[in-house]
């Protein structure tokens, strides 16, 4: 069975980008019926309602005006239940609310927005969808670490923002030697020790300690597309380097065609979320980077139990970007991705870092301050965002 939201988004999709829904929906048994209204406020000629199959999701179109099977459509809808659907409309596209962040900002919220995803998710790592409820920040766990505490995710993300706003430019030779220094040194951690770390990752970064060249490193097999890179590749989104760079410091760890094209794609959004697009827009209008992110195009009608959060890299990507496509502010984004459960702490880091960008900070959408204030090294992120910026090109 479908929810009624997954109905709406299916409805939307149907009657396209120039309609709106009407505000009221009738549930007539196996199906929901919708119509929609042109832009400017024009009814539509076709007398046609649409009807979306409640268990299979599949639509098709009925006539309601004196044309033929009139009156069995009718009747099923005069002796159905009416729905107000108003609210949910609401949800599925909300207005954005970035609009008028500057750059510093905007930096600032999409970097914190991926620490904070990441330490929400950091307790319940590994954890069964559904055997666990987080709705605030909490600590220890997995892991038994304070609240607050972020993992390699936002380490490795760190590690590449120092690099860019130390050099003033993309350098993956010396971003993969700040790796090294997190791996070796405990640098670019919240307590000073690395304490979580993937094996492709481990495994790339003592290639390159014995030699190799830093874009060499990544794993290069179906089984190197962990999500390793997309977890930290969000600075690039803030910088104008084209998709080959991308391709570049993926492969610093993670250089299948599959974990690049992640990258690639995951930039892309990013990108248009800072120019102020709604997530709908950006999903609707992307090109097919390769088949295995197919389901993208799809993703607002995939139901919860369908999305998968584990650490293969479309998997993480599919339910970050499900998250924020089913969410209507930061908190709602994050819990929802955290209480995927499996790979708690990269979903909730990917979707947290779109999030941030799409919402802000405080506010009634944006990351909740009381969250930030319990990050840990909170002070050292901020400033190095402002490096980060002072050094854009």
């Amino acid at each position: 069975m479908i929810t009624l939201e997954e109905a709406i988004a299916i409805a939307k999709k149907a009657y396209g980008d120039n309609m709106n829904l009407f505000e009221k929906c009738y549930d007539i048994g196996k199906f929901y019926t919708f119509s929609a209204i042109t832009k400017d406020g024009q009814a539509l000629s076709s007398g046609l309602v649409l009807l979306v199959n409640k268990e299979t999701g599949g639509r098709h179109y009925e006539p309601y005006s004196p044309l033929p099977g009139y009156d069995r459509l009718k009747t099923l809808v005069e002796n159905g239940r009416m729905i107000d659907i108003s609210d949910m409309i609401q949800k599925r596209y909300p207005v954005r609310v970035n609009v008028n962040m500057n750059k510093l900002q905007q930096i600032t919220a999409g970097i914190m927005g991926l620490v904070v995803g990441d330490a929400m998710g950091v307790p319940v790592e590994f954890e069964t969808r559904d055997s666990f409820t987080v709705s605030d920040m909490i600590g220890y766990g997995t892991y038994d670490v304070p609240a607050g505490t972020w993992s390699d995710d936002s380490s490795m993300m760190l590690a590449t923002v120092e690099s860019i706003a130390r050099l003033g430019k993309i350098d993956p030779e010396n971003i993969m030697q700040n790796f090294v220094r997190w791996v070796d040194e405990g640098e670019f951690t919240p307590y000073g020790e690395m304490f979580d770390i993937g094996r492709a990752t481990r495994n790339a970064i003592q290639r390159y300690v014995q030699g190799v060249p830093a874009t060499q490193c990544g794993g290069t097999s179906e089984w190197d597309n962990g999500n390793g890179s997309l977890m930290r590749i969000l600075p690039l989104a803030f910088t104008n380097c084209d998709y080959e760079v991308v391709n570049a410091v993926s492969s610093l760890t993670h250089a299948h065609d599959i974990s690049k094209a992640a990258c690639r794609i995951y930039i892309n959004i990013a990108r248009q979320l800072l120019k102020g697009k709604l997530m709908e827009e950006i999903i609707d209008t992307m090109e097919p980077e390769m088949p295995e992110y197919g389901r993208l195009f799809e993703l607002g009608t995939l139901r919860r139990d369908i999305i998968r959060s584990s650490g293969y890299v479309v998997d993480t990507l599919e339910a970050a970007l499900w998250c924020n496509l089913k969410s209507n502010s930061y908190r709602e984004c994050v819990l929802m991705a955290v209480n995927l459960g499996d790979d708690t702490d990269t979903v909730a880091a990917v979707a947290g870092g779109l999030a941030g960008i799409t919402y802000g900070i405080g506010g009634e959408k944006g990351i909740p301050e009381k969250w930030i204030s319990q990050i840990a090294r909170k002070e050292w992120i901020v400033e190095l965002c402002e490096k980060f910026e002072q050094s854009l090109w």
